[in-house]
């Protein structure tokens, strides 16, 4: 009697086993599944970021070049112009007294 119920316990542990080893690969082929999908999703808004990064930086070479460069390199021109001027001024005054 008492090996009949052991043979039951056995078999109910066996089938418990195999339920929880299914469950187990269902679940990790479930989350293989979603890493991919995930995996694939990133690289999108990978590629998507590093082209909105590419155009900003395009971007803000352009301004930087056009608004601050320019100005700065043309107030610096006048500026050199100014002081030879007053050089040259300063030096024929300088010259007829």
């Amino acid at each position: 009697m008492l090996a009949a119920w052991r043979d039951i316990a056995i078999l109910i542990l066996v089938i418990e086993a195999l339920f929880f080893s299914v469950l187990v690969l269902v679940l990790t082929l479930l989350l293989a599944g979603m890493v991919r999908r995930a995996d694939a999703a990133l690289r999108d808004l990978l590629h998507s970021g590093q082209a909105h990064v590419a155009s900003i930086a395009a971007h803000t070479d352009e301004i930087s070049r056009e608004q601050v460069v320019k100005p700065v390199v043309r107030l610096h021109a006048a500026h050199a112009g100014a002081r030879a001027f007053l050089r040259s001024l300063a030096k024929s005054i300088s010259f007829s007294q």
